[in-house]
């Protein structure tokens, strides 16, 4: 789970370049990470965990009604990424947040829960709008835009 502010159509990449981690961010619990949390692989390795079923996060989401172990994986998970959200929103006051990966677009059940709880931590009367990425590999495009204006020395816009 990474980030990209994006600030007029240009990538901030941070002081250090490092600015792609809102899922190493530690998660509410103080040990694991919100990568280990609400990530697919995480949801998958956690379920695992839990109940030494090799299921992937699509087949522990698909459980969620039936299953008490996948409902908490999956609450937890949305809490954990709405929180993150909601702590780069404060700090960012984005007008947008688009919202990409596997298993984000994905799982609809997913991103139903994130948004209803990202919604609910906020406490502004005015949030920002919280979207879907509208290709796969959208990210990568992004860098690819970004290095194709390097190397043509195409400038930045205002």
């Amino acid at each position: 789970i990474s980030h990209c502010l994006v600030i007029r159509g240009e990538p901030l990449t941070g002081a250090f370049g490092r600015a792609i981690g809102l899922g190493t961010m530690k998660a509410s619990d103080g040990l694991l990470t919100v990568e280990e949390i609400a990530s697919g692989l995480g949801i998958a390795r956690r379920y695992h965990a839990l109940t030494s079923s090799e299921l992937n996060a699509e087949e522990v989401t698909a459980r969620y009604v039936s299953d008490e172990v996948a409902r908490k994986i999956i609450d937890e998970a949305s809490s954990e990424l709405a929180l993150a959200l909601n702590h780069a929103s404060m700090i960012l006051d984005p007008g947008r947040i688009i919202m990409g990966g596997g298993f984000w677009l994905g799982s609809e059940l997913l991103r139903k829960l994130t948004i209803q709880r990202f919604e609910a931590l906020m406490n502004r009367n005015v949030l920002p709008e919280l979207s879907d990425a509208t290709s796969e590999n959208s990210g990568l495009r992004g860098v690819g835009i970004s290095a194709w204006r390097l190397l043509h020395a195409v400038p930045k816009s205002d």
